[in-house]
């Protein structure tokens, strides 16, 4: 008579679907380590000094300097073409130097015209 081997019961001696129960929760415990570390990092990736809010910020701050940068390159524009008016036209100079630096040719006088304050709130001219 030949004897057939007994496999004990399903929770017989630490066992659990084959797996003796200090394994199950050794392996249960590396899932949850694994599954912290990933969340760590995901919260540093977010949230770090290269994160996503970081380059957010950047990304609205180059934005902004961008704008600036063509409104500089603009008004560097107008410059350029009222140097090159002045250097070209001598009435252009001459325009430039009596209204902005106040210059009289000889034996000219500068009349100075003051408004009255109430004509100025009336809108009156």
């Amino acid at each position: 008579m030949t004897r057939r081997p007994t496999s004990p019961p399903a929770t017989a001696g630490g066992f659990v679907r084959g797996m003796p129960q200090g394994r199950h929760l050794a392996r249960r415990s590396l899932l949850w380590g694994a599954v912290l570390v990933v969340v760590a990092f995901a919260l540093l990736a977010q949230l770090g000094e290269n994160g996503v809010v970081s380059w957010w910020r950047l990304r609205q701050e180059r934005q902004e300097l961008q704008a600036e940068v063509e409104r500089l390159e603009a008004a560097n524009a107008m410059l350029e073409n009222r140097l090159q008016a002045v250097a070209e036209d001598p009435e252009a100079l001459e325009r430039l130097a009596r209204e902005e630096q106040g210059m009289l040719r000889p034996g000219e006088e500068a009349v100075t015209v003051i408004r009255d304050p109430e004509d100025i709130d009336q809108g009156r001219q």
